[in-house]
């Protein structure tokens, strides 16, 4: 892949364009000295500062679009060119990838690293402490945690995915965006007598990627032939940061289907109103359409799996037309057929239909953003909803552990939990519920609910499981 344009973001992570940062600061081949890595003014580099200016010399060009190649490929997982362009020049690439040219990446393969060769030129310039510090960058690594517990402006308490062990790492504004059961990847460094703590570039995985983690995890340990394991962690850099391009960066939207199992699409078919009163009363005549008499709204529902009503679309009568709204293909012609049939064709004339595939929908949501509605009807009383909530909670802990789950293999939650090859996946899908009940607290989209109670219903001990 090509290197940056002349007016992309500077890799460096200045914020200031490539032309006006580091393109032909360096014009020599030498090593670059001490002198050449301060800048201009102001207080004394700090050696992140140094180490990001070193990395970024002529001298190591090849370096870094060797770096870059391996690291971000192709682009196979961004959806378009300039997505992945963009992508690549973007603040959060050059967080990630900034650390990993620096410790991670050599060339030749097992051979130093940036940082290696920084401190072999320049150790003798090093005050102890810099030694120390560098040292500590040097020797830790990115790995896999998973997070056991949070304390808000504290730290972190983590769980290493590779050995098992748990780590205390001081940690201030992530701790309010970081939940309980997070899956982080993260480069944390031990100085001699400091806490550990989070070094920049540090992400978040999604709880659908801890499948493929764990199964990265399990063909690493059996690569492994003794021996040093920091060259199989400096390989496993690049495949951790491609699950974050992956399941993050350029996550593929998934096959949305209704309950009925049809593709989701956003069907709106327009009809004019021959016979206001006749229509009404064709319509109010069928039992599957629910009305809303003080709006004119009509749903057409029909039974779900589990004996309640599920709606299946959505009807308006406004300015003498009848708008008509569904979410497949399917049920827009069986709720056209049904509303002509049931008016005898004489209360209506279709006019024109349109249709929005989820994809589209969802990136015209991105670029435009959320459009402010006009209210259909009074706001919900906090209390109902807090009260309707509460039901829908009930119900799902009264339900839950005897519906069938497909990913138990069909198994009930409560047959599962009596079979021990499968009651890992029973917990990691636990914590799945209570990480994504975090989250949406942290969001501000749910009230706090606490479904710890699941695991006592399960015959499962919460604490125990959780540690192993």
């Amino acid at each position: 892949m090509s290197g940056p344009g002349r007016n992309d973001p500077c890799p460096c992570g200045s914020g200031l364009k490539y032309k006006k940062c580091c393109l032909g600061k360096t014009e020599t081949q030498r090593p670059p000295a001490e002198d050449d890595l301060c800048f201009e003014d102001g207080p004394l580099p700090t050696m992140a500062e140094r180490l990001t200016k070193f990395a970024f010399v002529k001298e190591f060009a090849g370096t870094i679009e060797l770096a870059l190649h391996l690291l971000w490929g192709d682009g196979g997982f961004a959806p378009s060119k300039k997505a992945f362009r963009e992508f690549v020049f973007s603040e959060s690439a050059g967080q990630v990838f900034i650390p990993y040219l620096i410790y991670d990446f050599s060339f030749p393969l097992n051979g130093p690293t940036l940082a290696d060769l920084y401190l072999e030129r320049h150790r003798a310039a090093l005050s102890a402490k810099e030694r120390e510090w560098l040292d500590a960058r040097r020797h830790s690594f990115l790995l896999p945690y998973e997070v056991i517990e949070v304390r808000l402006d504290t730290g972190l308490l983590l769980k290493n995915l590779w050995s098992g062990e748990m780590l205390w790492v001081e940690e201030r504004l992530g701790t309010h965006e970081i939940g309980q059961w997070d899956l982080l990847v993260a480069r944390v460094v031990c100085e001699p007598g400091t806490p550990a703590v989070m070094e920049q570039g540090a992400f978040t995985l999604p709880q659908d990627a801890r499948a493929e983690l764990l199964e990265m995890l399990r063909t690493a340990r059996k690569s492994r032939r003794g021996g040093d394991e920091s060259q199989l962690f400096l390989r496993m850099a690049s495949s951790l940061i491609a699950l974050w391009q992956k399941y993050l960066v350029f996550r593929p939207l998934p096959d949305m289907r209704n309950m009925d199992g049809d593709p989701m699409v956003f069907v709106t078919q327009e009809f004019t109103v021959l016979n206001g009163p006749a229509l009404l009363a064709a319509l109010s005549s069928d039992p599957s359409m629910e009305q809303d008499e003080e709006h004119r709204l009509y749903r057409w529902v029909g039974p779900s799996d589990d004996g309640g009503l599920i709606s299946r679309g959505r009807l308006e009568i406004t300015e003498g037309r009848l708008i008509v709204e569904t979410n497949s293909r399917r049920r827009a012609g069986a709720l056209r057929r049904r509303v002509e049939r049931l008016t005898a064709g004489s209360a209506l004339r279709f006019e024109r239909s349109r249709s929005q595939s989820f994809k589209a929908a969802f990136k015209r949501h991105k670029l435009e953003g959320p459009k402010a509605e006009e209210p259909r009807g009074p706001a919900l009383d906090p209390e109902v909803k807090a009260e309707i909530e509460q039901q829908m909670q009930e119900h799902f802990m009264r339900t839950w552990p005897d519906t069938p789950i497909p990913a138990l293999d069909g198994l009930t939650p409560r047959q599962a939990a009596r079979l021990r090859p499968m009651r890992p996946r029973l917990v990691d899908l636990l914590k799945s519920f209570e990480n994504e009940m975090t989250r949406a607290v942290k969001r501000g989209n749910h009230a706090p609910n606490d479904i710890t109670g699941l695991w006592s219903e399960l015959g499962l001990d919460r604490e125990k499981e959780t540690r192993k």
